[in-house]
């Protein structure tokens, strides 16, 4: 039983930790692409802004509310799968570690 356990938690584990990798991935790519993150971003008079690095300097980029959207949605993906690798990690190491029964 405990073996089938540790296979499984094994394979969950390596299965949220490249999730997770390929996420923020994903979002540094996204970031990189739009010129900034829509958290760090605004809204001004109907016109959507990301907050970053465009063109070599610090400062707003505007971008379409679709763009926004996802890069508000993508940052909050982030700090749900980022915290979920930690704790995947952590209870597989302690199942690993813990003395056969």
């Amino acid at each position: 039983m405990r073996r089938v356990l540790h296979r499984f938690l094994r394979k969950l584990f390596f299965t949220v930790v490249i999730v997770g990798l390929l996420d923020f991935a994903l979002f540094l790519a996204g970031a990189f692409y739009l010129g900034g993150d829509a958290v760090n971003g605004k809204i001004e008079a109907g016109r959507y802004y990301v907050w970053g690095y465009h063109h070599g300097t610090k400062g707003y980029a505007e971008v379409s509310h679709v763009a926004f959207d996802y890069s508000k949605w993508h940052a909050y993906s982030v700090m749900v799968t980022w915290p979920l690798m930690i704790l995947t990690s952590v209870m597989y190491e302690r199942i690993r570690r813990r003395p056969e029964d």
